[in-house]
C-alpha cells in the first residue's frame, strides 16, 4: 500500500504501521522512564483532541510514565466497506490498548468535542473512570467548528494587515511552490479566534466543573506557538496570533473559575513540530525543513513525544507559560535558519534542508514506512478493530 497525497495532506493511512508507529513511541518511553522523574501528581485525565499531535503524546506519556486512567476524546474516521479510516482512528485505538494492557483504566470517544452534545457524553464516559480527573488537556485543533446557532464557522490562516509572499511545498509533487496570502477581514480574525481561540477550552472547564468532574487541585492545560520574529507577519501578528492571544485570555478566565478547586489553568508554549495540523499553516514546512536540519545537527531536535517527555518530568514555573520552545528559539539557531531559508530555491531546497526526513515524520503518522507498511489488510481484521472501537462509544 502507497500512501495518497494532496497538497499537504495524507488521505490514507496503513492500519498496522500506525501500531508500529505508537509501539515506537511506548519503546521509546520505556528506555527513559528511569533517566527523569515524573512530576504532575494525579491518578485520572480526560484529554479532548487524543488521537495526533501532542495529544496522543501526552496520553502516553501520562498513561507510561505516571500510570494515569484516560479518555480520550476525538472526531476521526472508523474503517467502512472499503475505506480504511483515518490514521487518528487508529492512533486512539492502538494507544488505548497500551494503557489496558499496564492495567489502567483507558477509554476512548468518538464524537465532535465542539459539539455541546458531546459534553453530556463525555460525562457518562468520565463516570467510568472512577472519580473526577486531575488533569484536563485541550489539544482541539480544526479548521472549523459550528457555533452555539449551529452555524459553521471556519479559521483563515492569514496576516492582519498586509499581503505577503510565502514559499509552500507540496508534498504530493514535491514541488517549490509561492503562494500570495491576502489579510484577513475582521469577519475572519472573528472566526479563527472562535474555533482556535480559548472560547471553547472555557466553556469545557464551565461545564466539567459544574458537574463535578474536576478533582480538588485540577490543571487543565492547552497548549500554544508563537515562533521566530522573521514568521510573526503570517503566524504571531496574524489571524493564528490572534486565536492564541484569545486562548491566553481565556486562560485567566478558568484560572478564575478554578479558585474554589485550587485549580488551575496553564498554557505550554511549544516548538515548530511535524503534526497534520502544522502541515497546513501556509510556509511552515520549508521552515520546519530547515529547523530541523539545525536542531538535529546539534542533538537538540524533539518532536511531539519528546516534547510531551519534558512537559511532564520538568518543574513547570509558578507563573507565566510553560516554554518548550527555548531550544527552537535559540538565537544560534535561528541565526542559521533563517540563514538556510533565505539560501533555498527552486532548484536547492531539497538538499540544503532536512524536508525528506520531515516528509517522513509525516508519512511514519500514517503509517508508511513502518515494519508491517506493507502487510495487506483483511476485513476480518477491520471488523474486529471497529468491534473494539464501539466498546465505549
Amino acid at each position: 500500500m502507497q500512501a495518497e497525497l494532496q497538497g499537504q495532506v495524507c488521505k490514507n493511512c496503513h492500519p498496522l504501521g500506525c501500531q508500529d508507529y505508537l509501539e515506537q513511541q511506548a519503546h521509546r518511553l520505556s528506555t527513559v522512564a528511569n533517566q527523569a522523574e515524573f512530576k504532575l501528581k494525579g491518578k485520572r485525565a480526560l484529554i479532548l483532541g487524543a488521537s495526533s499531535g501532542f495529544g496522543l503524546a501526552a496520553r502516553q506519556v501520562l498513561m507510561q510514565l505516571g500510570q494515569f486512567d484516560t479518555l480520550g476524546v476525538f472526531l476521526e474516521r472508523p474503517p467502512k466497506g472499503e475505506q480504511l479510516g483515518s490514521a487518528g482512528f487508529y492512533h486512539a485505538l492502538f494507544s488505548q490498548q497500551q494503557g489496558q494492557a499496564l492495567g489502567l483504566t483507558s477509554l476512548n470517544l468518538n464524537c465532535d468535542a465542539y459539539s455541546p452534545e458531546s459534553k453530556e457524553r463525555v460525562a457518562n464516559a468520565l463516570a467510568k473512570l472512577g472519580g473526577p480527573v486531575d488533569l484536563v488537556i485541550y489539544s482541539l485543533a480544526a479548521g472549523a467548528r459550528k457555533n452555539a446557532k449551529g452555524e459553521l464557522i471556519k479559521s483563515a490562516i492569514k496576516p492582519l494587515q498586509h499581503s505577503i509572499e510565502v514559499k509552500q511545498i507540496d508534498l504530493a509533487t514535491d514541488q517549490w511552490q509561492s503562494q500570495q496570502i491576502e489579510p484577513a477581514s475582521s469577519e475572519e480574525i472573528e472566526a479563527t479566534k472562535a474555533v482556535l481561540g480559548g472560547q471553547d477550552w472555557q466553556q469545557w472547564i464551565l461545564y466539567l466543573q459544574q458537574a463535578g468532574l474536576l478533582a480538588k487541585g485540577v490543571r487543565t492545560l492547552a497548549f500554544s506557538y508563537q515562533g521566530p520574529e522573521h514568521s510573526y507577519p503570517l503566524y504571531h501578528h496574524g489571524t493564528l496570533g490572534a486565536a492564541k492571544a484569545d486562548l491566553a485570555e481565556h486562560q485567566g478566565l478558568i484560572n478564575e473559575l478554578l479558585k474554589p478547586q485550587s485549580g488551575q489553568a496553564r498554557i505550554a508554549v511549544c516548538k515548530a513540530l511535524v503534526t497534520k495540523a502544522s502541515f497546513f499553516i501556509p510556509g511552515f514546512v520549508p521552515y520546519l525543513a530547515c529547523l530541523s536540519k539545525v536542531l538535529r545537527a546539534k542533538g537538540l531536535e524533539e518532536d511531539c513525544l519528546g516534547q510531551m517527555h519534558r512537559l511532564f518530568t520538568q518543574d513547570w514555573p509558578e507563573q507565566g507559560d510553560i516554554r518548550l520552545d527555548d531550544r527552537e528559539l535559540l538565537p544560534e539557531v535561528q541565526q542559521q535558519v533563517k540563514a538556510l531559508l533565505e539560501a533555498l530555491n527552486d532548484d536547492n531546497w531539497q538538499q540544503l534542508s532536512d524536508y525528506p526526513h520531515v516528509k517522513q515524520e509525516l508519512l511514519a503518522m500514517h503509517g508508511f514506512g513502518q515494519p508491517r507498511s506493507q502487510e495487506p489488510i483483511g476485513n476480518e481484521q477491520l471488523l474486529s478493530w471497529l468491534s473494539l472501537a464501539h466498546l465505549n462509544d
